[in-house]
C-alpha cells in the first residue's frame, strides 16, 4: 500500500468518530423535541353561574357569605322581595331564599353573618324597630329574631358581631352610645363588662 493510501485511509478513519457521534447528537437531538399529544379539554366561555337568583340583566348583588355545617348563607336580592337571606350546598337544586325578613318589596337586609356552634347570627331590618339580632337554623320557621334591642337609638344596630367560646359578642348603638352586648341565642343582654362611648 502506497503513502497516500496509507493517510487517506487514516484520515477516513478519523472522521468516522466524529460521524457517529454526530449522527448520536441528532439523535438526541430528534428525542428531545419530540413533542406529545395532550388531551382534549374544553375551555369556559366565562365563569359558571350557580344560580341566577335575579333572571335577566338585574344583578342579585350576594354578600356575607358565612359557612355553617357545609351549607353557606348569604345576603342577595332577587328583584321581587328585596335583599334577604339566602342559603346554597354548592348546588342549583340546594340554593334558595331562606325567609323574606321583611315581607313584600322591602329588604331586610340581613348583614354581618356569624357562625356560633353551628347557628347563624346575623342583623336584619325589623319593621317599627330597626335592625335586630336574629339567628336561623337554615329552616324558614327556625329563622327568628332574638328580642327587641330596648332603647336602640335609630336602630339597635349590630356593626360588629364575634363568636367567643359559644357566644356571640356584638355591638349596639343605643341612646347611651356604642354598648358590648352578648347572646346565648336565646336572649340578648348588655354584657356584664360594657364598654359605652357617649
Amino acid at each position: 500500500m502506497s503513502k497516500p493510501q496509507k493517510q487517506s485511509n487514516i484520515a477516513k478513519a478519523l472522521r468516522r468518530p466524529q460521524r457517529r457521534i454526530a449522527s448520536r447528537n441528532s439523535n438526541r437531538a430528534a428525542e428531545l423535541l419530540t413533542l406529545e399529544r395532550l388531551e382534549a379539554r374544553n375551555l369556559m366561555a366565562g365563569l359558571p353561574n350557580l344560580i341566577d337568583v335575579v333572571s335577566g340583566a338585574g344583578a342579585s348583588v350576594p354578600t356575607w357569605f358565612t359557612n355553617v355545617n357545609n351549607t353557606v348563607f348569604f345576603s342577595a336580592q332577587d328583584g321581587s322581595s328585596g335583599n334577604e337571606l339566602w342559603k346554597t350546598d354548592g348546588t342549583l337544586g340546594g340554593t334558595s331564599r331562606v325567609k323574606d325578613l321583611l315581607p313584600g318589596a322591602n329588604s331586610g337586609n340581613p348583614g354581618y353573618l356569624t357562625n356560633v356552634n353551628g347557628t347563624l347570627f346575623f342583623s336584619a331590618e325589623v319593621v317599627g324597630q330597626g335592625h335586630e339580632l336574629w339567628k336561623s337554623d337554615g329552616t324558614e320557621a327556625g329563622t327568628v329574631q332574638i328580642g327587641d334591642i330596648p332603647n336602640s337609638f335609630l336602630t339597635g344596630q349590630a356593626p360588629s358581631h364575634a363568636n367567643v367560646n359559644g357566644s356571640l359578642f356584638f355591638t349596639v348603638h343605643t341612646n347611651a352610645g356604642y354598648d358590648l352586648w352578648i347572646s346565648n341565642g336565646t336572649s340578648a343582654s348588655a354584657a356584664a363588662a360594657s364598654v359605652s362611648t357617649a
